[in-house]
């Protein structure tokens, strides 16, 4: 069977050149417009357990801009573990740069994680449930941050590496006044919308299958840990490495390939204070 290269996935799917076309509508529906494609990598994510909406644009700028730093750093400052224990903010996930595209239409924006050639959703909202959005630029490189509520009430930060940024925000302002239609003509579509199953590999973390004495010569600093696999455990089956002083080190298997690992460091009693990205972030 032929393997699907991304380019090949771009110029043939359906889903790419026009996603609202395959959820049953007529083409001549005004909801059902195509919208704009644009390649982008998704870093990761902060969930905001509380509604932005009230605070003035300054300050939304200023949270959206800490959470694109904090997701593309991979580094929690005190500002961020301030608002980390107010519950202002919760845990962030920074992942290694998915393949992704960012699909705007008139009422709907879609992402997608392109999966060797296959499509996996990401999360599909409805463009008026985007609170707010900002560019920032980081080491020459432009990323968007936009903050979204999912329709199962949660509220999040997607953190996003692209080029066309400009080009990006010019549509996402030019959606903003447009009349959105009523939630329930496009609760089919909502329905579909699923949460994206990340595993330990994708995150920015995981620096792969790595010796014990290896993984020890990345670590620092006591506190600084790191995810990998481990050559004497079967596949599937990963180690945290983390350093405790000087020239001490521990590692320790993580029961489930989930991210909740990551998350435990940002608790503040934890062993695991920094992740140190692998070396190809």
């Amino acid at each position: 069977m032929k393997k699907t290269s991304s380019s090949d996935f771009y110029a043939n799917s359906s889903l790419a050149n026009n996603p609202a076309s395959s959820w049953g509508y007529k083409p001549d529906n005004p909801i059902n417009s195509s919208g704009d494609t644009f390649a982008v990598r998704f870093m990761g994510l902060v969930p905001i357990p509380r509604t932005i909406r009230n605070r003035n644009i300054e300050e939304r700028d200023h949270i959206v801009r800490l959470c694109i730093n904090t997701v593309v750093n991979c580094h929690a400052s005190n500002e961020f573990r301030q608002l980390l224990a107010q519950e202002d903010l919760g845990p962030y996930i920074s992942v290694n740069k998915l393949e992704t595209f960012l699909n705007v239409a008139n009422f709907m924006t879609s992402f997608f994680h392109i999966d060797d050639g296959r499509s996996r959703l990401l999360g599909r909202y409805m463009n008026n449930q985007i609170s707010h959005y900002k560019a920032s630029e980081i080491d020459n490189r432009h990323y968007l941050g936009l903050v979204v509520k999912s329709p199962n009430g949660k509220r999040e930060c997607n953190v996003i590496m692209i080029d066309a940024v400009d080009e990006l925000l010019r549509k996402l302002q030019s959606v903003d006044a447009l009349n959105h239609a009523p939630i329930a003509i496009l609760g089919a579509r909502l329905k579909s919308t699923q949460d994206y199953d990340f595993k330990l590999e994708m995150l920015a973390c995981f620096h792969g299958v790595l010796e014990h004495s290896d993984a020890c010569s990345r670590l620092r600093i006591s506190g600084d840990f790191l995810v990998r696999s481990s050559p004497n455990h079967p596949p599937g089956v990963f180690v945290a490495t983390y350093k405790i002083g000087p020239n001490q080190f521990e590692k320790a298997i993580i029961p489930e390939n989930n991210i909740n690992i990551f998350k435990q460091f940002q608790v503040q009693n934890s062993v695991l204070k920094r992740p140190v990205v692998r070396p190809d972030f």
